[in-house]
């Protein structure tokens, strides 16, 4: 790892450091530098790796520089020793992948000419993202607060519980003395397209809301079972209090626990509800059916009945939670289906688009919607068109 900074610094100075760069060749270096670092910087053959770039490059495909190992080769090729590179070649050998950059990136710039893109689409996209975020609380008696850019008129008094915003952003309930009793009203946190808060409940529990989503729950817990209701998608941190379960209601489900972290997905346009345990254990239901779910596994309640899955990347379920996208062999027509969501627009396919699958790693959510789809069109294998408003865009080959 010692020379990892200079190697990386060296590519940078090839590619153009200190001069504008094409947004192209801006996205490809960052994920390289990403990957790289995440990857323990292995390394193979000065040969092997110089005559796979060639071949990769020569294709101009995306596919060319995944790494998910330092610099790794497909599978289907034939596994390749790792050696150690003698110092000498580092440099070298970064010289040889800076080359192959250039002919990828001048090959998806080719590749993407014939996709008009105004400089006002992006400005249009940004600014609608900016207006769309602000959450709305709906209080016991059905009045509205507006959160995020509005917090003056909080803190609130309902009952005895207290209802304020933290320094962080975080919306919390401080609950008045157990001697009162429970407040019995409801409240409702509704987030739009393109946003997201956080919610502290009266026992403790911590509930993060992505894009789209609402949650329903009691001003105060009183002494029975603890009961939410979520539309959308929603990271659970429950306060464990064995006496009292904590269920979150779904749309065809149900969910208990005592005490966990889990997420949650149950947007009404999604196919099946998904229900993922990071920590601690909670049993899903539906109907007749059940099933007890540990961590890193995750239930998928669809009208046939619930379907469990092992071993699931808990890192891209949650990766909403801290901010990013990640998509790892998603199909298009589900990649497009989350960034409809954040980004609020339509979009629309060009016939065999669909089902094609793609690889993008992991983006920042703050990025506008420009990056994640210019990513997509260095496969060469789509385009994209946003419309003059900002609220549709077109996949085509």
């Amino acid at each position: 790892m010692q020379n990892l900074n200079e190697d990386l610094a060296g590519i940078r100075i090839l590619i153009g450091e200190g001069v504008p760069l094409r947004e192209e060749q801006r996205i490809l270096w960052e994920t390289m530098e990403s990957e790289i670092r995440l990857s323990g910087y292995k390394l193979v053959t000065k040969e092997k790796l110089e005559e796979q770039i060639r071949i990769k490059a020569y294709c101009g495909t995306w596919e060319a520089f995944k790494i998910k190992q330092g610099i790794y080769f497909p599978e289907s090729a034939q596994p390749v020793r790792e050696i150690p590179v003698p110092q000498r070649y580092l440099f070298r050998k970064w010289l040889a992948v800076a080359a192959a950059i250039v002919v990828v990136v001048g090959t998806a710039i080719f590749l993407n000419r014939s996709v008009p893109w105004k400089k006002s689409e992006k400005q249009i996209i940004v600014e609608q993202h900016q207006d769309a975020r602000q959450s709305v609380l709906y209080l016991a008696d059905q009045s509205a607060v507006p959160l995020q850019y509005d917090q003056a008129v909080l803190p609130i008094k309902q009952g005895n519980t207290l209802v304020s915003v933290k320094p962080d952003g975080e919306l919390q309930y401080n609950p008045g003395s157990a001697a009162s009793g429970p407040d019995t009203g409801y409240n409702r946190m509704v987030i739009p397209r393109g946003g997201g808060y956080k919610v502290l409940l009266s026992d403790g529990t911590r509930v993060w809301l992505n894009t789209a989503s609402q949650l329903k729950y009691p001003v105060s817990f009183g002494t029975g079972q603890r009961v939410v209701e979520l539309t959308g998608e929603g990271y659970f941190e429950v306060a464990k209090n064995a006496a009292q379960p904590f269920i979150v209601k779904v749309n065809n489900a149900a969910i208990q626990v005592l005490g966990t972290h889990f997420n949650v997905s149950a947007y009404p346009d999604e196919q099946a509800t998904a229900t993922t345990v990071l920590e601690g254990a909670v049993r899903v239901s539906t109907g007749s059916q059940q099933v007890v779910l540990k961590p890193g596994q995750m239930a998928e309640v669809k009208e046939a009945g619930i379907r469990l899955e092992q071993g699931v990347d808990v890192d891209k379920i949650t990766a909403w939670q801290k901010g990013f996208f990640y998509f790892n062999n998603d199909k298009l027509s589900d990649i497009m289906r989350t960034l409809e969501r954040w980004y609020d627009v339509k979009v629309t396919y060009g016939e065999g688009v669909e089902d094609k699958r793609f690889m993008i790693g992991r983006i920042g959510r703050k990025e506008d919607i420009n990056k994640p789809l210019t990513i997509l069109t260095m496969t060469g294998s789509i385009h994209y068109k946003i419309s003059e408003d900002g609220k549709e865009v077109l996949i085509s080959k």
